[in-house]
């Protein structure tokens, strides 16, 4: 499996070929002990806020993927709205640094 920190646009999961359970972050073997190899599934890399929370400067949230799991990641941006969609994206921190995250796409 490659690493998804390689790609900002998309997430990599696994998926047990028996039971069709989806894992993220992927995984090589299946949960169940069977040592069953999972194979590799890809995640559209957006979907919709269920929750959030701030932390100092920094903002945090669930996402329901649109065909996935809910994953906790970092969201970009300061104003954040339960329900919108969000995508994966990149954006330039004030240190010049390159923060990966979620960002809520705008209505309209």
């Amino acid at each position: 499996m490659s690493d998804p920190s390689t790609s900002p646009g998309r997430l990599e999961a696994s998926r047990d070929p028996v039971t069709g359970d989806i894992f993220f972050p992927a995984r090589w073997l299946a949960a169940d002990g069977s040592l069953r190899r999972c194979e590799p599934h890809p995640l559209q890399a957006a979907g919709r806020l269920y929750s959030w929370t701030r932390m100092g400067r920094r903002c945090f949230g669930q996402i329901d993927l649109t065909h996935g799991p809910r994953i906790q990641v970092t969201l970009l941006g300061e104003v954040h709205e339960i329900g919108a969609l969000y995508v994966l994206s990149t954006q330039e921190a004030e240190d010049g640094k390159v923060r990966k995250g979620y960002a809520r796409v705008a209505a309209g």
